[in-house]
């Protein structure tokens, strides 16, 4: 479901003529009404982006991203890790399980190689002090609690206003297993090593009464489904809208960037938009900005 917000009323990028026109693009997309002249213009952003350029990729179903972020994780050479989770529960019957794991966000298996993009579905043990759900990273290694030492060590003598350590989950009473290593940065533009044991996903509604996922809370994320980057603005984007199936699907993932010299749009339709506008988004724009 595309949620709405006074936000995407307001949002404003670059005033440029491209960006002009760019605005405009977008302004008819949401109302599911576009000219000629915004088909031209979407359709020209089908050229590929400059070779230096590495794009977020985003698909309008999960199969799509999974397929994609495989592909992506076997162009790394190296050997890849894979971490499974455990799943338990008692007294819940297997549908509510499903729907329980399907809740939580993380994989069954999960298979890393060094430099693997991967994003956090969880936060630090510090509350979130340096790592947030959603927080974007690198995989730079591998360790376990003795390496990890060494990690925190080096960090600390690196420069230790600008390096930080924090760990994400609890892991296991095993401390001979290799947790990964993410690099990433928190606000103010620090460095941040994280050490990314298994988290807990758990519902208890009573007395012998749970159902629980534990696993590593990462996943890849070279590409991502237009859901989940909604609210966020992206450096670049390649966008398949080859299998939109909901209104302001598009226009979510068309809005993530400033600059359209950011954008590649793949299996763009004007099918895909015109007449699909819903009339609740409608409303929602007519009452914000008078239209």
């Amino acid at each position: 479901m595309v949620t709405l917000t006074r936000d995407h009323v307001r949002a404003a990028g670059p005033q440029g003529p491209r960006q002009k026109a760019f605005k405009t693009a977008l302004a008819e997309v949401r109302t599911g009404v576009v000219s000629d002249d915004t088909v031209r213009f979407f359709q020209g952003l089908a050229r590929p982006l400059p070779r230096n350029v590495v794009p977020a990729q985003l698909f309008a179903r999960k199969k799509d991203v999974e397929t994609a972020n495989e592909a992506r994780l076997n162009q790394l050479t190296g050997s890849s890790t894979e971490y499974l989770a455990h799943d338990s529960m008692s007294n819940f019957d297997e549908y509510e399980f499903v729907k329980f794991i399907e809740s939580t966000t993380a994989p069954k298996s999960l298979s890393l190689k060094l430099h693997s993009q991967v994003v956090f579905l969880k936060g630090d043990n510090n509350k979130g002090e340096f790592v947030k759900p959603g927080t974007h990273g690198v995989i730079v290694g591998l360790a376990d609690k003795a390496k990890w030492e060494q990690v925190k060590g080096a960090a600390d003598k690196e420069d230790p206003k600008r390096a930080f350590t924090t760990t994400v989950g609890t892991g296991v009473k095993d401390g001979g297993i290799k947790w990964p290593v993410v690099k990433c940065y928190s606000p103010g533009n620090r460095v941040v090593y994280a050490w990314v044991m298994k988290a807990e996903w758990r519902l208890e509604t009573g007395k012998d009464r749970f159902m629980e996922r534990l696993q590593v809370p990462l996943r890849l994320c070279w590409a991502s489904s237009i859901h989940s980057v909604q609210g966020r603005t992206l450096n670049a984007v390649q966008v398949d809208l080859s299998k939109v199936f909901e209104c302001g699907q598009a226009y979510v993932a068309l809005s993530r960037v400033a600059d359209p010299d950011q954008l590649q749009i793949l299996n763009f339709r004007p099918s895909q938009i015109r007449g699909q506008a819903d009339h609740k988004v409608l409303d929602f724009y007519r009452l914000h900005t008078g239209v």
